[in-house]
């Protein structure tokens, strides 16, 4: 706790000479505001973080907006300092918890979207549906992930719900000059169909329609270690059932040891069942790259477990 608050003294005293030294020089293009807001904001942050780690982030991205909003340019201040914040909530986002996790990508993507909507007109629509929908979806899944709604449904289609926003939104777009009339028009259809069609799948959940995604997440070695002589025997099957879900070795090995300890083969099947009842919950194609992620963890989590009660169940006899 020492050496983080010596850290964080070292990192204001730095800022402060900075913005000390902001007053004392001329900066070009008349950009002192700008720099100066940003600096006080970041001191803020840090500040904030004794009390909270994430109040940090969300300074710093306050500090982004002003940055932009005090730039001595004719631009659209406003809208750019929104996009510069929403994008950087949704960078930041990364360093949360699951809940803040969740509502720092909202809060981010449906500003940036909403101020692309005035920045870039012609897109308006486009823009504006994916922000209203982008907003109802995290909405809903940070709602969801503190335990007011049950389960993980809106969180693993999060991704879907986006799509049926942009989709809408360039069904809503008067005419685009690039293209011809025909041609616009047969965008127009194949979007609402496909919006549609993405609709149906996460209202009705139709596992057939839901191709399943592959997600890679980093296991270190040494938290897969039991100290014993039969795991160390075990280890490749264990590990291709903890990282990879492949079951029937483990099954096997399981198996024989429990019959060579003398188990009885109601015991033995007791032992072995949760592992081949297991099913992993698998992400699909209209499942967020970072949930994905969160629930690949919950399910190596859950298969330690499985094995450790599987090999402690052999070792108790």
């Amino acid at each position: 706790m020492k050496s983080e608050l010596k850290s964080k003294a070292v990192i204001l005293v730095i800022y402060g000479l900075i913005l000390f030294t902001l007053t004392r020089i001329r900066v070009p293009f008349g950009l002192e505001n700008s720099i100066k807001s940003l600096v006080i904001l970041i001191i803020i942050g840090e500040l904030s973080s004794i009390i909270r780690r994430e109040l940090n982030y969300v300074f710093i991205s306050l500090g982004i907006f002003f940055f932009f909003f005090y730039l001595p340019f004719d631009v659209p201040k406003v809208y750019m300092g929104l996009f510069g914040m929403g994008i950087s909530l949704i960078f930041f986002s990364a360093k949360f918890k699951e809940s803040f996790m969740v509502l720092s990508r909202g809060v981010g993507l449906s500003v940036s979207m909403y101020s692309l909507s005035t920045l870039l007109p012609i897109l308006s629509p486009l823009f504006r549906f994916v922000a209203i929908f982008s907003a109802i979806g995290y909405g809903l899944a940070f709602l969801e992930s503190i335990g007011v709604f049950p389960g993980d449904n809106v969180r693993r289609n999060l991704l879907g719900i986006i799509i049926v926003g942009a989709l809408i939104g360039i069904v809503r777009i008067s005419e685009v000059e690039l293209f011809p009339q025909i041609l616009w028009f047969g965008v127009k259809a194949i979007s609402l169909l496909l919006a549609l069609a993405i609709a149906g799948i996460i209202l009705n959940s139709i596992p057939s329609k839901r191709k399943d995604i592959v997600v890679e997440v980093h296991v270190d070695p040494d938290e897969l270690k039991i100290k014993n002589e039969m795991y160390k025997e075990a280890e490749k099957v264990v590990k291709d059932f903890i990282i990879k879900g492949e079951k029937s070795g483990l099954v096997s090995y399981v198996t024989y040891y429990a019959i060579k300890a003398g188990m009885k083969r109601e015991d033995v099947a007791k032992i072995i069942s949760p592992i081949v009842d297991y099913e992993p919950r698998k992400p699909s194609a209209l499942t967020p790259k970072w949930f994905a992620e969160i629930l690949e963890r919950r399910e190596i989590e859950k298969r330690k477990m499985l094995v450790k009660k599987a090999l402690g169940g052999i070792l108790n006899e």
